[in-house]
Parts: structure tokens; sequence; C-alpha cells
């Protein structure tokens, strides 16, 4: 045989115990070019799982994986994966050798949570027996301050009857706080006081005064207190101001429409005084037509929901128009609703 075919047959036959050939799964694993049997990395975690316990929310805390490699060749720290935005997660190397430790220095930040809250990391390695290793974070979120309710769904309030609610500011864990002031972000919803119980807990009238003007609203109450971790609440709230009929939304766009397709919207008009009755209803121009379906509702109001159509004759172009509604409200006895459409060729 001549030497270079001896060459050839030996880099074949290499080749083919490396790849398992023989029954030899990883038997070949190779550094720097050159194969070394039997070699391979192992990743090991003393402690995959850490409980930060009781914290306060708006804390962030910090925590380092211990990462080990129990196997004889290199063991690589591919990615690290935080499960979401607030956890960050560093190793302090990428690579660590056969015998060696190094770790993953996980920083948890608890502003947005309340309550018991799991997170997980996520650590990809070319361990071939465990590529990715699943770090846990655990802790048990308490506020030093709480609003009660934390937000306020103040629902559909009518015209001319207004309404009152309240907030109450209070300690779970007994801190002796002070509240210097609260601030509503919309004008339909004033503070008219703020008062200490005996208790501690203080209580934050609000109203929706008799006089505001019909519509959705809804904004921040903010409160100042003398807590160092909680300066500052912010409690969400939304409501809406009706009349004794209301509709929405208060105009209809369809946007651009391909000429040829028909278009469909909707308004929702409903009455919020049992005594009010619906009377004619009518759409212009003629591009437009109307269809009322049939009453809904319970003992306390009635909604129809009105379904305006574009004709699919509409000729390229914008159009307008309006949706006229009629009641027997002595306040609302006309709602007109703009209707716009841009038709494109």
């Amino acid at each position: 045989m001549k030497r270079g075919a001896s060459i050839i047959l030996y880099i074949a036959m290499t080749a083919l115990i490396c790849i398992g050939y023989y029954g030899g799964e990883g038997l070949c694993n190779t550094e720097g070019g050159r194969a070394t049997p039997g070699k391979i990395p192992r990743l090991t975690v003393p402690e995959s799982i850490h409980s930060f316990g009781q914290i306060y929310r708006g804390e962030k805390v910090q925590h380092r994986f211990l990462l080990k490699n129990a196997g004889e060749a290199e063991l690589e720290i591919r990615k690290v994966r935080p499960s979401c935005g607030c956890t960050a997660a560093e190793p302090s190397q990428k690579a660590i050798p056969p015998g060696g430790e190094a770790y993953v220095e996980v920083t948890f930040d608890s502003k947005n949570f309340v309550g018991k809250v799991t997170k997980t990391v996520m650590v990809d390695t070319n361990d071939p027996s465990e590529p990715t290793h699943t770090l846990t974070l655990e802790a048990d979120i308490i506020e030093e301050l709480v609003a009660k309710p934390p937000r306020l769904a103040l629902g559909q309030i009518k015209q001319k009857e207004g309404l009152n609610s309240k907030v109450e500011i209070k300690s779970p864990t007994g801190l002796n706080f002070e509240v210097y002031g609260a601030q509503s972000s919309s004008r339909a919803l004033g503070v008219t006081s703020v008062e200490k119980q005996a208790d501690g807990t203080y209580a934050i009238s609000l109203e929706v005064k008799k006089d505001s003007p019909t519509g959705r609203f809804g904004g921040d109450l903010v409160v100042r207190t003398s807590s160092q971790r909680q300066p500052v609440i912010s409690i969400p709230f939304i409501g809406e101001v009706v009349s004794d009929v209301s509709a929405y939304p208060a105009q209809l766009s369809f946007g651009f429409i391909k000429k040829g397709a028909e278009a469909v919207t909707h308004v929702l008009v409903t009455f919020h005084d049992r005594e009010v009755r619906l009377g004619k209803v009518e759409v212009e121009p003629e591009v437009f037509s109307l269809r009322v379906d049939p009453p809904m509702g319970g003992q306390s109001q009635t909604s129809y929901n009105m379904v305006v159509v574009l004709s699919r004759e509409a000729q390229a172009g914008r159009h307008e128009g309006s949706l006229k509604i009629h009641t027997t409200s002595n306040s609302n006895p006309l709602i007109i609703i703009p209707i716009s459409a841009t038709v494109k060729e």
C-alpha cells in the first residue's frame, strides 16, 4: 500500500471512531483541534433555588448562584437568560476550567410586584447532559403602605347626581406614618378631605361633582406620605359621567376602505333613565345605511346597538355624514354623531 493511501485510511478510521461508529458516543471531544477521548464538561449547581424571604416592594435584591465544573473539559457559559425585565443576571466568567468555579449574579427589582413571586434564570452551557440549567428566585413582597382599594373603578355616574367615594391608606407593618396631602390628576374627581383615624389609618374623601361635564375620565390620585420607602402612592381611577342618554363613540370613522368593499361600524346608545325613550333615528347621506338591533339591558338601563354600513357602491373619495338620534330626553333630545370614510381605488 502506498504511503499516501495509508494516511487517508488512518484519517478515515479516526473520523469513524469520533462519530461513534463503534458505539463510543462522546468518545472523541476535541480541545485545540486535538482529539481528547472521554473528556466532557459537567455543570453542577449546589443551590438552584434561592428565597429572598420577605422584602419590601421597591427593593432591589441580589444573590450569587455558584456554578462548578465537575467535568474534565472546559465548561462554556454560552448564555444567561432571565425570565423577565425585572431580573438582571451576569456570569462572573464565560469559561470554567475543569474543577473550577464561577457564579451568576442575579438582581431582582421588586417595584412592580406584591405578594409571592417566582422568577427564573436559564443558564445555557456546553454540558451535553444538561445544556440548560434553571435557577429560581423566590420572594414574598410586602408594602409598607397600602391603598384600599388599590384602584378606583367608579363606573357610570349620572350627571346631576354626582358620586362620593373614599380611599384608605394604612400600614400592614404597623408603621407610624403621615399623609401630607392628596391630589387628583382629573378635574372630574376632586379631593374633599384627608383625615387621620384613631387606628392610624388615613381616609381620603373624593367627589365627582353633580355639575361635572359628561364623558369618560381617568387619571391618578397621588398621595404624598412620610414613608421613606413609599413617599408617593399612585391610585389609578376611571369613570364616566353620563346624562340620561349617552352614545359611544362620539364620532364614527371607517378609515380607508377599498372601493367595492362593504364596511360596518357600530354605535352603542344607552338610556340611563327608564323614563326616556328612543325616537327617530336617521343617517345621511344615502351612501350610509342603518340598522338598529333590538334593545338590550335590565331594570336600570336600556341599550341599543346601532349598525352603520358604508355602501359597496360608494365612489372613490372622502364621504362625510351624520347619525341623528332623537330621544324624549329634556337635556339631550338630539344626539348627532359625525361619520367619515375614505374610499380608495
